[in-house]
Parts: structure tokens; sequence; C-alpha cells
């Protein structure tokens, strides 16, 4: 069964981002944009060579393996996330 076993938020402010990593052993990690304004940033996946652009509302769903990160926020607005990591608990 899907378990979450962890659950976190950030403001990212300006010039503030995220390295890239990843949320292994994790099966899934989740996004949920409480607020994404233009220009604060998209998240990224360097090996996938991709960049999404949030919005408000979005949840972003990937495998807790992929190495992503989050550009740097070039605006004075704040971009809000809900963030989670999912594991398949066996003994459930």
């Amino acid at each position: 069964y899907p378990k979450i076993v962890d659950c976190w938020s950030n403001v990212y402010m300006k010039d503030s981002g995220c390295r890239v990593h990843q949320h292994f052993p994790a099966i899934f990690s989740l996004v949920y944009y409480v607020s994404a304004p233009e220009g604060t940033g998209k998240i990224f996946f360097p090996d996938l060579e991709i960049g999404i652009q949030p919005y408000e509302g979005m949840l972003l769903c990937f495998r807790g393996d992929t190495w992503h990160g989050v550009e740097f926020n070039q605006t004075e607005q704040e971009r809000i996330v809900v963030a989670f990591n999912m594991i398949c608990d066996l003994q459930s």
C-alpha cells in the first residue's frame, strides 16, 4: 500500500532555490504548489533535460530516484510548496 513517510514545506524567497538532489529510497515524490508566481523558478530534471514552470494548485509526482532541483527565485514574490515522499508498505 502507498504510504507517505515524509512531508515538509518550503518557502522560496528572492535568491533562493534548491540544489540537484533525489529522494531515494522513496518510490514517489510529490510537490504541491501553494503559490508559484511567474519568475519564481522552475523545477528542473537535469537527466531528463526538462524544466517545468509550476503554477498555483499544481501537483507534480515523479519517481523518488529522479534527480531534480529548483531554479533560484528572481522575484520579490514567494514560491510556496508542500512536498511528500511515498513508499510502498508491504506490511499493511
